[in-house]
């Protein structure tokens, strides 16, 4: 999908601010000195982000889901590997795998939902209040299993339009990369382009 360097500028600026966002509210509410960037941010189609998941093989990755319905409706989803899931939890919580290796399991999921829930929250926030639309949001859904699975768990398989930001989380002095993944419904990347026009962020030329 081919997007001009302002359209991808803009949706940059937008995610970045989002982020930002996530990442003063998860230094609030677990009190640990945490850093997120966006080195990276592409839009794919569906079919082209097919392709790329079915090259990723079996790996076993976590996730969690956030609905969202409004002016654009689709859904958001923070995703990374075993080992980066892992790190995480070591690193919000101080311990090594050893200490963690019999509540590992409860741990990827309690550590996923609660920094998913908080960072998509701001991501998405953040584009209803700078676009001036207003969101809704369901509740948060935790998956697990390869890219496959993760697709077809989430009902997300057939939405058109993927947006993809490699996130780095930098906790501690650990750097941990997962995904943040935005999948829009038929239409509604479109009005999220007009938006970002129509909110001065980007021009309309």
């Amino acid at each position: 999908m081919s997007l001009t360097s302002e359209q991808l500028d803009g949706l940059t600026e937008l995610i970045n601010l989002g982020v930002g966002r996530g990442a003063s509210a998860l230094n609030e509410m677990l009190n640990t000195g945490v850093e997120l960037q966006i080195p990276a941010l592409k839009v794919v189609s569906s079919s082209e982000f097919h392709s790329l998941t079915s090259e990723l093989g079996k790996q076993r990755y976590y996730a969690v889901n956030l609905p969202f319905t409004g002016k654009f409706s689709g859904s958001a989803e923070l995703i990374f590997k075993t080992e980066s899931i892992d790190t995480m939890v070591m690193a919000l919580t101080g311990e090594n795998q050893q200490t963690l290796k019999e509540d590992i399991e409860s741990l990827r999921e309690e550590t996923l939902c609660e920094v998913g829930n908080i960072v998509l929250n701001g991501v998405m926030g953040a584009i209803g209040n700078v676009l001036k639309q207003p969101l809704n949001f369901s509740s948060p859904i935790f998956s697990e299993g390869d890219s496959e699975e993760l697709l077809d768990e989430t009902g997300i398989r057939q939405l058109p339009v993927v947006l993809i930001a490699r996130t780095r989380f930098i906790i501690r002095k650990f750097e941990i990369e997962g995904d943040i993944i935005l999948f829009f419904e038929d239409g509604s990347f479109n009005a999220l382009l007009e938006g970002l026009v129509l909110s001065g962020i980007m021009t309309g030329s």
